[in-house]
């Protein structure tokens, strides 16, 4: 993830800073030893030239950074990507002892790579009413880098942190993958074993149930009603939508719900173009029946019906078999 050398980063600090190169690696071993061995040396240098103002990384128009030159230690981040997957906010005891924290986090990817977003206490009302939901496009502002689970960045929102919701006017708003699977908590699973929680199922689309359209806000995707959004008020809205499929694995079968741009992924066409043409969804659909696919996404209890449904948040209509048969291979 970090593609500098230590040489590299002393290099460019000596000559940005004009300090002497023994004492620019003798700040490095500092840090290194200050973080207690939790980040490696060319983190601690990305560190060190952070701290002394020295600008390692290419930054976009904005001030955007990409996810994959994330490093602990950096401030005032701006990053633009899609959320892949939203973790309500959990409860618990600060370890100082002094009252409780409150922590969620939604994980984002860019054209680059994905990292975890983490909101902490007022900031996690947003995770819980809805405000930033699955499949945005959301640009933050202001977050800075803390070393994460598993060795790998993430980024935390201070108390001056920002967010943008869809901001299309961005330069970089293209380049956004339109899905692209989860960062976070998930398993292969045969359907048959499934239960509630995260998953990735492989099947055959068995059935293909025709879209239903909506208006909604060119803003922030949400239904419009008379011409109006209930956050942005009288708008020119956009055709939008849903569909369903049943996946069948050889174990059992699913109902699988797409929204939006999920959907507009597995169909190959927009809203907007099915709408004003019903015909050409035949075409799709037969196209649709009996191709494979692979599935991320929520496995909730249908209480209506008694069983299990999938809310997809990606789509992978390019299955590699010879990649999942050796995912098979190794997990028997």
């Amino acid at each position: 993830m970090i593609s500098l050398s230590v040489d590299a980063i002393v290099a460019k600090i000596v000559e940005a800073s004009k300090l002497d190169e023994k004492v620019v690696r003798d700040k490095i071993a500092e840090k290194k030893a200050e973080l207690s061995g939790l980040v490696s040396e060319v983190g601690a240098a990305h560190i060190v030239a952070n701290q002394l103002g020295v600008n390692l990384v290419q930054r976009g128009e904005g001030g955007r950074i990409l996810i994959k030159d994330l490093v602990p230690g950096l401030r005032n981040v701006v990053l633009l990507g899609r959320v892949l997957n939203v973790n309500k906010p959990v409860v618990f005891d600060r370890k100082d002892g002094k009252g409780k924290v409150k922590v969620g986090n939604v994980f984002l990817q860019d054209e680059s790579g994905r990292t975890r977003v983490v909101f902490w206490n007022e900031q996690t009302t947003v995770l819980e009413d809805g405000t930033i939901k699955e499949g945005e496009v959301v640009k933050f502002f202001y977050g800075y880098v803390k070393q994460g689970r598993n060795d790998y960045p993430e980024v935390h929102l201070g108390g001056s942190s920002k967010f943008l919701i869809d901001p299309k006017s961005d330069p970089d708003y293209g380049k956004i993958p339109v899905s692209g699977g989860f960062s976070g908590p998930q398993k292969r699973s045969k359907i048959s074993e499934l239960e509630e929680g995260r998953f990735e199922v492989l099947g055959t689309i068995v059935s293909v149930f025709e879209p239903r359209f909506y208006d909604s806000c060119p803003e922030c995707n949400s239904k419009v009603v008379e011409g109006a959004c209930s956050k942005h008020g009288n708008v020119v809205s956009k055709s939008s939508g849903f569909m369903s499929i049943v996946l069948d694995d050889g174990s059992g079968t699913i109902r699988c719900t797409f929204f939006r741009d999920v959907a507009e992924s597995l169909l190959g066409e927009k809203f907007e173009v099915l709408k004003s043409s019903p015909d050409s969804f035949e075409k799709i659909k037969d196209s649709l029946l009996g191709s494979q696919i692979k599935v991320l996404g929520r496995v909730k209890n249908n209480e209506r019906f008694g069983n299990l449904d999938m809310v997809a948040s990606s789509v992978d209509k390019n299955v590699d078999f010879a990649e999942e048969a050796k995912k098979v291979l190794e997990s028997s």
